[in-house]
């Protein structure tokens, strides 16, 4: 297994996964609380456009998957100001509007251009220059998460307590979807856009099962995002599977295993309580 780290290229995969993972943990915890899953989709959709857009300028695609996904950001903000009372109708049409323009830019690229990359991931064949973008723009999400650390934790449970605690609720909406759409367009050139919700999602669902305080959460869903993103990569050079579907499949196992765990606690305590609680009663 040692002589992976011999490979340059498995090096970079480890180091990149390490940032993303942490990266998509830090944003995940506000999306599952704020249950906005669903912006995952969409925002991976705008992914795909942006990759086939890059691919037609002869660009590099992961930059553009970038703008892709910010572009998208910016109109879900936008639509779900229109709509207030209708959220879920901004995810909606940015969805719709992304398939569409993947599906026509990916009829310029012409024969031969293959996106089945991006659709599901190829972190083993990152470039330098990818490489230092990922690392680049992964480190920005975790470093603005961290300082916006008690606005977002405002937003994730109650948005109008955050306006009367002083809170710039709508700037750091704002912000919190940009931070998501970044996390999203580095997760393309990794996971694939076809699993990165499930990147953002499954490590905290995962931390959510240990039953700790808001902090604690958040630290334990980036070292179960940081060890199951480096154990699918181990496991893929290992095994010869596909790096990104590894990496999702193992989080699913992680947090099943974690929810079967937290179930046998519950029994556990109920039947020592039940157990204490007869006792006293003789």
């Amino acid at each position: 297994m040692f002589e992976m780290f011999s490979y340059a290229f498995m090096r970079n995969a480890l180091i990149v996964a390490v940032f993303v993972g942490a990266a998509a943990a830090c944003i995940g915890q506000v999306v599952v609380l704020r249950r906005q899953a669903n912006m995952g989709d969409a925002l991976s959709h705008a992914a795909l456009a942006g990759v086939a857009l890059g691919v037609i300028l002869n660009q590099n695609p992961t930059l553009f998957s970038l703008l892709g996904t910010m572009a998208a950001a910016l109109l879900l903000e936008f639509i779900r100001r229109l709509f207030p009372r209708y959220a879920e109708v901004s995810t909606a049409i940015v969805v719709a509007l992304a398939v569409g323009l993947a599906a026509i830019f990916s009829g310029f690229a012409g024969a031969g251009k293959s996106f089945q990359s991006y659709l599901f991931g190829s972190i083993v064949a990152i470039a330098p220059a990818e490489r230092n973008l990922i690392l680049a723009v992964s480190g920005l999400v975790i470093v603005l998460s961290l300082l916006f650390y008690k606005e977002l934790f405002f937003i994730s449970f109650d948005p109008k307590a955050a306006r009367l605690a002083g809170v710039k609720t709508d700037r750091t909406e704002i912000a919190f979807t940009v931070l998501t759409s970044l996390t999203v367009g580095v997760a393309a050139r990794t996971v694939g856009t076809l699993v990165i919700s499930s990147l953002l999602v499954l490590p905290y669902a995962a931390a959510m099962q240990l039953h700790l305080s808001y902090r604690q959460s958040l630290i334990a869903a980036i070292i179960i995002a940081v060890l199951n993103s480096t154990g699918g990569i181990i496991l893929s050079y290992q095994f010869g599977l596909a790096p990104g579907g590894t990496i999702v499949v193992l989080s699913v196992i992680t947090l099943v295993l974690l929810a079967l765990l937290a179930r046998l606690r519950r029994r556990h305590e109920a039947g020592r309580k039940g157990r204490s609680h007869g006792k006293r009663t003789v």
